[in-house]
């Protein structure tokens, strides 16, 4: 009854290989073979032309997710790394080494399966029985095969095979005398788990993750909760862009003169202030820009695949012919439809989530932007988030550069509760919540 580290080929439909490879190797693949002995058998069944074509095919094999390399108890699978790019060394027992695991390891749910992950990891290793979580949690202290044999009750070889199918698989990291790791002693590099998950995910290196525009749900679209409506939209004044293009500061005088500001003046900003900064900034276009023909589509602004799944609420405390409340902006109407909510607390939660405000000064309103993620979500896979938070910082760009223009205080936003402002508007916040916001008044 085997138990150890095993290479075979993955069941099912494999890309067939670019080359033919040996019937030896094919035979040593199909049935199995145990990882200590393959390249033994490979030599003494086909000759050094065969483990030549074996070293050459090898990494061609696992980037094509062909091989699959198992830790078996009695026979029995427990543990299955597939990689997704070609491995730097061969998977071998490591019973002396003292190993942790990797600070951005994370165990998942993939449809029937428990999954073994890190942004860093060279593929991921599905585990097939409970017993295994037990070992992967000795793991989080620094073990040798022994140590992690006597925690768990397995034999001191299979521990040793599985910390070197993860140390393969970069789960696991070697520790020092002291018991920390190299990520331990890379606090410059700065990573935090969320970040590096995120990075990794919306622009990998492994075969394994699907990335863009895959419309993994088809054309359809979801029924989202809709912001409670409290009265009929107020329908904004559009400025004269003909006379912008004319009149308006040089590009140029705008880009260098951008900075956040953070005064508010005594006067408040007004009502057509207001309404030419969202036409300039937030409003839809066609694609030719022409708002008169406005589908919805389009914005003034960059978005990933014309997508465009941010939505703007204007929260307003000081606004000139504009009472304090919170309102949806329109963009395809050029309009503020007002939300029915909390006033008190929606000022309240703004003050909370601004940036802080000088010389006392308090702010007169804050433009939050919303992402409704099931418009980007079912065309876009494994990057989805992170296109909307270029899109972001797209809009936070055009709304600088448009402040500085008109000639207000505008500054953008780094935090905020999106579960607190989706409750004000009244949305499930993951159908639609807060991914950004601007402070912006009058100087």
């Amino acid at each position: 009854m085997f138990s150890g580290l095993e290479i075979s080929f993955v069941d099912g439909p494999v890309l067939a290989p670019a080359h033919p490879l040996p019937e030896v190797i094919e035979q040593l693949l199909g049935d199995g073979c145990p990882v200590e002995s393959f390249e033994d058998q490979l030599l003494e069944d086909g000759g050094l032309e065969a483990l030549a074509t074996w070293y050459a095919v090898r990494p061609s094999l696992e980037r094509e997710r062909r091989l699959r390399y198992r830790v078996l108890r009695n026979n029995e699978p427990m543990a299955t790394f597939i990689p997704a790019v070609g491995l730097a060394s061969p998977i071998e027992a490591m019973p002396q080494i003292r190993v942790r695991l990797s600070r951005f390891a994370h165990v998942r749910r993939d449809g029937d399966a428990l999954i073994l992950d890190s942004p860093r990891a060279l593929g991921r290793v599905a585990l097939h029985s409970p017993r295994m979580l037990e070992s992967i949690g000795v793991l989080a202290n620094p073990v040798t095969a022994a140590d992690l044999a006597t925690h768990s009750g397995e034999e001191t070889a299979w521990c040793a095979a599985f910390i070197g199918l993860l140390c393969a698989a970069a789960l696991v990291t070697v520790a020092d005398d002291s018991g920390t790791t190299a990520e331990d002693r890379e606090p410059v590099k700065g990573w935090e788990f969320h970040d590096l998950v995120m990075h990794e995910r919306s622009r990998p290196f492994r075969s394994d993750r699907p990335v863009g525009a895959t419309n993994r749900f088809g054309e359809s679209t979801t029924e989202l909760s809709e912001a409670r409506a409290g009265g009929a939209p107020i329908v904004l004044a559009r400025p004269d862009i003909a006379a912008l293009s004319e009149n308006d500061v040089p590009f140029t005088r705008v880009l260098e003169a951008r900075r956040s500001r953070r005064f508010h003046g005594y006067t408040a900003i007004t009502l057509d202030q207001l309404s030419e900064f969202l036409f300039r900034t937030l409003r839809a276009t066609s694609r030719d820009g022409d708002h008169a023909q406005a589908a919805g589509r389009f914005r003034v602004y960059p978005g990933g695949g014309a997508c465009h799944p941010l939505e703007a609420y204007v929260v307003v405390a000081r606004c000139d012919g504009l009472a304090p409340g919170v309102y949806h902006y329109l963009a395809d109407a050029h309009a503020l439809a007002p939300i029915e909510c909390d006033a008190s607390a929606a000022q309240s939660l703004i003050r909370q989530s601004a940036v802080p405000m000088e010389r006392g000064s308090e702010q007169q309103l804050q433009v939050v932007l919303t992402a409704r993620f099931a418009a980007i979500n079912r065309r876009y896979e494994g990057n989805a988030y992170a296109l909307i938070m270029q899109e972001v910082g797209a809009v936070y760009q055009t709304m600088y550069l448009v402040a500085t223009a008109m000639g207000l205080a505008g500054c953008a936003v780094g935090g905020g509760n999106a579960d607190a402002f989706a409750r004000l508007i009244g949305t499930n916040p993951l159908e639609e919540s807060s991914v950004g916001a601007f402070v912006l008044g009058a100087i």
